[in-house]
């Protein structure tokens, strides 16, 4: 019998055979979908390695093979001024603009120790390698010897960067002493909460009141007083206005590490003094960075000469860096008493003196930044509103994790006293500011009903 009623078995076999074809093809079709699916997905992995590969490739070429900015800009600074004009200038580097270079030291002019015996000569204090009043105590004196310029040609042919200049002033560990006053306080105030604290007169070289002053910490970003502080001793005046182009390691450096920025972009071609300003009213990373390259060639070998500062201030023991941006790091450590006194040396200084005090700053035009880039120091701007005793006049602020919120900063008293507040571990940036303008009403002006409004 018939298996279909319509067909004939040989047609109903033929018919199968045709499925069974129809069947198998579209297997295979698949099959080869399959295939090519995962061929294709297999390609498109390997060519994203490959693209990845270039791409580090290209940023290990890059990051190894820059050429260096400072020397080119010292060699063009050399041909310039011409051999005539290096002798006259290395005869400017020796000394600080506010005249406080005497004889082969510096000495603090017009801030006159409290000391009670003994005398010293000028207004005050000792110049010299002394720094000491008699019995009365210490006076907070800035000394030490010049740089030469030997044969006077800035260093001849072979200058690289701006370290290779006779230092414009140096350090011993004498310089600045802040000894503890009679009637020396613990602070203790409700109305002050930071974990560390230091209040130092620093007009008479005493240290006023205290709070774990000598305990270390991290001083994140407040690390960039010292970090301008050593680019400025081999920075000259005519060097400020020498154009610098950002590199690829300060950028990246800035980014990797979360770092503040000023703004500055890779390739972008600034001055010099645009980094010393980037570097302190926004905590500029890429700021810090690249000052650090221009004046040592690299950044390693810039921590080298922050660490030989430390030294000669007399505070290695204490202090010791790793970065010049204030990153954290177990070795990147301080204390309170050890930042006052890198506060108090970069002072001296006329131009650092301008920069820690400036409440805002605009850069250099520049091809990415035509109208430059509008810059400010947030913690001068912010306790101005809370400030009811008398002129801060410096402060650089810091934060990290480890750290909490920290800063220094200066305060000038009506009657011309300069005092140095450091704090450290604040809950806020808020409480951090409350914290300096409480210390210096109740510990530094005396306003023992001072409440914070």
């Amino acid at each position: 019998m018939s298996q279909n009623n319509y067909y004939s078995e040989e047609e109903y076999r033929i018919k199968c055979e045709i499925r069974r074809a129809r069947v198998e093809a579209e297997k295979k079709r698949q099959l080869r979908n399959r295939k090519l699916f995962f061929g294709g997905l297999i390609l498109l992995v390997l060519l994203a390695l490959i693209i990845t590969g270039i791409v580090f490739l290209v940023k290990y070429i890059k990051s190894n093979n820059i050429a260096p900015i400072a020397p080119i800009a010292e060699k063009k600074t050399v041909q310039e001024i011409g051999k005539d004009d290096t002798e006259t200038l290395i005869n400017d580097i020796g000394g600080l603009d506010n005249n406080i270079i005497a004889d082969n030291g510096i000495s603090v002019s017009g801030e006159e120790s409290n000391s009670s015996e003994g005398s010293g000569t000028g207004n005050g204090s000792t110049t010299g390698n002394g720094g000491s009043t008699g019995n009365g105590g210490n006076t907070a004196t800035v000394t030490g010897s010049t740089g030469t310029a030997g044969d006077g040609n800035l260093g001849g042919a072979e200058l690289g960067y701006a370290c290779e200049l006779p230092k414009r002033y140096d350090f011993s560990p004498s310089d600045i002493v802040f000894s503890a006053s009679e009637n020396i306080k613990e602070i203790t105030s409700t109305e002050y909460e930071s974990e560390y604290g230091i209040m130092v007169d620093a007009s008479a070289g005493k240290v006023i009141a205290k709070k774990n002053a000598y305990d270390t910490m991290y001083p994140a970003s407040m690390t960039k007083v010292m970090t301008v502080l050593t680019a400025r001793q081999y920075i000259t005046d005519e060097m400020l206005d020498e154009k610098v182009t950002l590199s690829y390691n300060a950028i990246s450096y800035d980014l990797k590490n979360g770092c503040s920025s000023a703004g500055f972009c890779e390739g972008e071609t600034v001055t010099v003094r645009d980094l010393f300003y980037g570097t302190i009213l926004p905590s500029g990373g890429e700021a810090a960075y690249m000052l650090a390259e221009y004046t040592a060639g690299t950044h390693d070998n810039f921590v080298g000469l922050m660490n030989e500062n430390a030294k000669a201030l007399g505070i290695s023991d204490s202090t010791h860096f790793t970065n010049a941006a204030g990153i954290y790091d177990d070795m990147n450590y301080s204390t309170c008493y050890d930042l006052a006194v890198i506060m108090y040396a970069a002072l001296q200084d006329d131009f650092l003196k301008e920069v820690l005090n400036s409440r805002t700053y605009t850069t250099s035009s520049t091809d990415i930044h035509p109208e430059g880039i509008l810059i400010s120091n947030w913690f001068l701007r912010r306790i101005e509103d809370k400030d009811n005793c008398a002129t801060i006049c410096a402060g650089k602020t810091g934060f990290v994790n480890q750290s909490g919120c920290c800063a220094v900063s200066s305060l000038m008293s009506e009657s011309g006293t300069r005092y140095i507040c450091v704090s450290g571990n604040a809950w806020s940036s808020w409480r951090c500011i409350y914290d300096h303008v409480a210390s210096y009403n109740i510990y530094a002006l005396g306003n023992t009903s001072y409440h914070k409004s």
